[in-house]
């Protein structure tokens, strides 16, 4: 996700699925820090999380489902004064200063209880991001 031939720190995604890098601290560590690609993402009504963890991985990392039973996912990006349905952080920005990022993520996440006695329940957040100023 990082390497000599593409060093951005990518933040990319449509409205199926979200990729982006973030730093994590190393467990039992004091001041080590890792980057990570992550990426969530919805598989046969499971929602999914692989996490790449080395510079030029060849191992396309862990994948963990995390959900079950999720009939949709769906993610919007907010930026240039509206929604839209696909994000791309490597393309820069219009004075290519910086990758840029969305102001917000819309998550909408439904899923259905075993036996579908009851209707799809749909819950939706809003994450904002913090850009520089």
């Amino acid at each position: 996700f990082i390497s000599r031939g593409d060093p951005h720190l990518i933040f990319k995604g449509n409205e199926s699925f979200l990729t982006f890098v973030s730093v994590s601290n190393t467990p039992n560590t004091t001041g080590e820090y890792d980057l990570r690609k992550i990426e969530y993402s919805l598989s046969q009504e499971r929602l999914r999380r692989r996490i790449e963890t080395h510079l030029d991985s060849f191992s396309g990392g862990a994948t963990a489902m995390i959900g079950e039973r999720v009939l949709n996912l769906t993610f919007s990006y907010w930026g240039q004064g509206e929604w839209q349905g696909f994000w791309d952080s490597t393309k820069g920005t219009p004075d290519n200063a910086d990758d840029s990022l969305p102001e917000a993520v819309k998550i909408t996440i439904s899923t259905q209880d075993e036996k579908a006695h009851e209707p799809p329940l749909i819950l939706s957040t809003v994450v904002y991001l913090p850009v520089r100023g």
